[in-house]
C-alpha cells in the first residue's frame, strides 16, 4: 500500500508538479532529489513523513505527524513533527516536500554531552522555504526556496509528553514514547524513554536505565537492516502532505490519526 502511494505520487509530480517541486527541479542538485530522480526501489530503506498542517493562527506546532519506516517489506510506525517549533535566525524553515537522502552521522556534535547519531542530509543539504510565522501560509510554502541547508536532521525529540515540537528548528522530530512494530502492535516505550538529554543513561526509581526510547529502534532497525554496500545504508525520506493520501484510497487520513492516538495514549 505505501510503496503505491509513492508511486502515485510520483506519477502525479511528474505529470503536474506543484509549485514548491517546480523550484526543486529548476534547482541546482542537492540532497533533495529533482522529482525524475525519486527513487522508490523496494530492497531500499524508505521513510515517509506524513504532514498534518496546522490551521492558520494555530498557538504551536505539536508533535502530530505521522511517519512510516518501510524496510525489507515490513512497516513500523513513528510519531513527531515535521515542522520547526523554533527558529533558525529570524525565520522558521520548514523541509520541502518530495524526497531526500539520508545518512546516520552526528547530531549536536559541538556539545559532548549531548551528541548522538540521528539521519543527516547525505552530502550537501536540502532545500528549505522559510517564514517569519509558525503557521505558514501555502504561498510561503511553495516560495523561493533556501539552502541547500545541512542543517536539517532526522533525529530525538525527546519522549513526546509535552507534546512540544520545540526542540526542532526544521529539523524532523521522532518521539521516544511509544511506535507500532510490523505486526499493527503498539509498543510503550515510556517505562525506559527518557524525557530529554538529562534523562539519559540515567536509572529510574526502578533501576530502569533510560534511553531514547522509540528512536532508538528507527535507530537499531537502519543499522541492522543495512547491506554490505556503502550505499545500502542511505534512508530515502519522502515528505508528504495529509491530503496527498488520497493518491491510495486504501490508506486514509483517519487510518494515519487513529494510529497518532493509540500512540500518544
Amino acid at each position: 500500500q505505501w510503496m503505491s502511494l509513492l508511486q502515485a505520487f510520483k506519477a502525479r509530480s511528474l505529470e503536474s508538479p506543484s509549485p514548491d517541486l517546480k523550484k526543486v527541479n529548476d534547482a541546482a542538485a542537492c540532497d533533495t532529489l529533482k522529482v525524475a530522480q525519486w527513487d522508490f526501489d523496494p530492497n531500499k530503506i524508505h521513510l515517509i513523513g506524513i504532514r498534518h498542517r496546522k490551521a492558520p493562527g494555530a498557538a504551536a506546532q505539536s508533535l502530530d505527524d505521522v511517519y512510516k519506516l518501510l524496510i525489507r517489506g515490513v512497516v513500523f510506525t513513528f510519531y513527531g513533527s515535521t515542522e520547526p517549533g523554533t527558529k533558525e535566525g529570524a525565520q522558521y524553515p520548514f523541509l520541502v516536500s518530495g524526497q531526500h537522502r539520508y545518512r546516520f552521522g552526528l547530531h549536536k556534535q559541538s556539545q559532548a554531552e549531548k551528541v548522538f547519531h540521528a539521519l543527516r542530509p547525505l552530502s550537501n543539504g536540502v532545500w528549505v522555504h522559510r517564514s517569519a510565522q509558525l503557521i505558514p501560509t501555502d504561498a510561503e510554502l511553495s516560495g523561493p526556496l533556501s539552502g541547500p541547508n545541512n542543517t536539517i536532521n532526522v533525529h530525538w525529540g525527546g519522549e513526546g509528553l509535552t507534546d512540544s515540537a520545540a526542540w526542532s528548528a526544521g529539523c524532523q522530530v521522532i518521539a521516544g514514547k511509544s511506535y507500532i512494530n510490523h505486526h499493527g502492535k503498539v509498543i510503550d516505550c515510556s517505562p525506559f524513554a527518557a524525557s530529554g538529554y538529562v534523562g539519559l543513561g540515567q536509572k529510574d526509581a526502578k533501576g530502569v536505565y533510560l534511553s531514547k526510547g522509540a528512536y532508538t529502534i528507527l535507530e537499531d532497525l537502519v543499522a541492522a537492516f543495512s547491506g554490505a554496500n556503502p550505499n545500502d545504508n542511505i534512508v530515502y525520506y519522502t515528505l508528504l502532505n495529509e491530503a496527498d493520501l488520497a493518491l491510495n484510497p486504501e490508506i486514509s487520513v483517519n487510518q494515519i490519526k487513529e494510529e497518532l492516538q493509540h500512540m500518544k495514549a
